[in-house]
């Protein structure tokens, strides 16, 4: 888009696209349903509040230029359902400042715990590839969270691997992979004949 949009109410559906280049943006509350937010040029946004539909599997793409966006404190704006929100080509640091920036609200409750817990980071940029746990900073900076880890216990031949949270075990006999699903829960009880074998933990969306 380019020019000046005011509108007190954006809805992105069934594949729709928000495209931000030049210009600007007025509105209190942006809905995004099966859509995306796509920004193309460096550029900082201030949004109002922020919404994830009940079934949605919406999408904030960054582009390859510094790219802040803002939305306003969302906690009191009930988010229905289970809608899942992925955040994807980010580039940034995990203690905030980056060259990419997500902000909904200004302190650490811009967003209450279970909205918090329906958005994920797809392979960002500077971790191993994967999908992890959005965190809120005190700033309001949403950043990707750590993975959950995996434990290792051994029991007469076999070992005991662990783990918390909503998680899907990896598995490769090369560090570098490729990695292949283990189908297990936790805790897993088995036993290996290769000579080296590695696991990993891939978060899961809620």
């Amino acid at each position: 888009m380019a020019g000046n949009l005011i509108t007190p109410y954006i809805g992105i559906e069934d594949n729709g696209e928000l495209r931000l280049g030049g210009g600007s943006v007025t509105n209190s509350k942006i809905a995004l349903g099966n859509g995306i937010i796509r920004s193309t040029i460096s550029q900082t946004r201030q949004f109002g509040q922020l919404y994830v539909g009940a079934t949605a599997l919406a999408r904030i793409y960054f582009g390859n230029s510094t790219t802040v966006l803002r939305f306003s404190d969302s906690r009191d704006l009930a988010w229905y359902g289970s809608g899942k929100l992925a955040v994807l080509n980010w580039s940034g640091f995990t203690n905030g400042r980056g060259t990419d920036q997500l902000y909904v609200g200004t302190t650490s409750d811009g967003l209450t715990t279970t909205q918090l817990a329906r958005i994920t980071f797809s392979d960002p940029e500077g971790l191993p590839p994967g999908t992890y746990p959005a965190r809120i900073l005190p700033t309001g900076e949403i950043v990707p969270g750590d993975r959950p880890a995996v434990a290792f216990a051994r029991a007469a031949n076999q070992f005991i691997l662990s783990w918390n949270g909503n998680a899907e075990l990896l598995s490769a006999t090369n560090v570098s992979g490729p990695w292949f699903t283990v189908t297990a829960a936790s805790p897993w009880t088995n036993s290996v004949a290769d000579s080296q074998r590695y696991f990993q933990l891939r978060s899961l969306p809620p």
